[in-house]
């Protein structure tokens, strides 16, 4: 899945922007297929990673298969107010849940035998407020500000990175229904890959798709992975994803495939 150090900009909303519907699905949907392609724009370069999610006879997500620029997988256990994601590349992250959100997160590496130990906070409306890691000689803290339903700002502090910021602003896109991932706007490192993670154990999403990621470090430079990113809304579905930096000629396409989830 995707590893990013913070967000990017959505504007556009395909052929469907005058419908009503745009944004509406009232049919139980999951997403089944999701392909990344990763474009160099001064080169033309490009190569591409295809995820294809597996479920479970109850409907919990059980597998996501990837092939391209590397092969694996991610596969998926549950236990009462646990969850463990095992990576085919050596690592395990386990959640602890309270009332669907996770509190508490260890990440252990098998290669390095590394661990680190993540904790998380949400307000009285449920939304994420704060995401500390740490383990030896480590640490790292985020604080998220919300206004009106939307995550406008990011606040990271650490004593291995230098501080940063980053402000984020919003479409006049709604959060899609049926649409249960969390987007990454701010860069949880147990999602390597996917720009979009597929547990949705972090609280409330937004109000709106976000439009716009800006970094800043500790000396008002802007990062050069602040992005934008446009979406591609058909049905109620979000189909496509674009984000593309600012300062320099990158951008990644997400196409997101969705299925009907069968009835029980």
């Amino acid at each position: 899945m995707m590893g990013f150090a913070a967000l990017c900009s959505l504007s556009s909303c395909g052929e469907d922007d005058d419908s009503a519907d745009t944004y509406k699905n009232t049919k139980p949907m999951r997403v089944s297929k999701i392909t990344q392609r990763n474009v160099d724009l001064d080169t033309n370069e490009s190569f591409s990673t295809v995820y294809n999610f597996v479920y479970a006879n109850n409907g919990n997500l059980e597998k996501i298969i990837y092939d391209g620029y590397r092969d694996g997988d991610y596969t998926f256990s549950y236990e009462s107010n646990k969850v463990t994601m095992k990576v085919s590349y050596g690592k395990t992250y386990t959640y602890d849940l309270k009332d669907g959100n996770v509190l508490r997160r260890e990440d252990q590496d098998q290669f390095t035998h590394s661990t680190y130990t993540t904790l998380y906070d949400y307000d009285s409306n449920g939304y994420l407020t704060m995401e500390k890691t740490y383990s030896s000689g480590y640490e790292r803290v985020y604080s998220f500000i919300w206004e009106n339903g939307n995550m406008t700002k990011s606040m990271e502090y650490g004593n291995t990175v230098g501080n940063r910021t980053i402000n984020i602003t919003y479409s006049n896109i709604p959060w899609p229904q049926n649409f249960s991932m969390y987007l990454l706007v701010y860069g949880d490192s147990d999602a390597s890959d996917l720009f979009l993670h597929p547990l949705g154990i972090w609280g409330k999403n937004p109000k709106y798709l976000p439009s716009k990621n800006e970094i800043y470090d500790e000396y008002g430079n802007l990062d050069r992975y602040s992005c934008t990113i446009d979406y591609v809304m058909k049905e109620g579905l979000l189909t496509t994803m674009q984000t593309r930096y600012i300062q320099y000629n990158y951008t990644k396409f997400f196409d997101i495939e969705w299925e009907e989830i069968p009835a029980k």
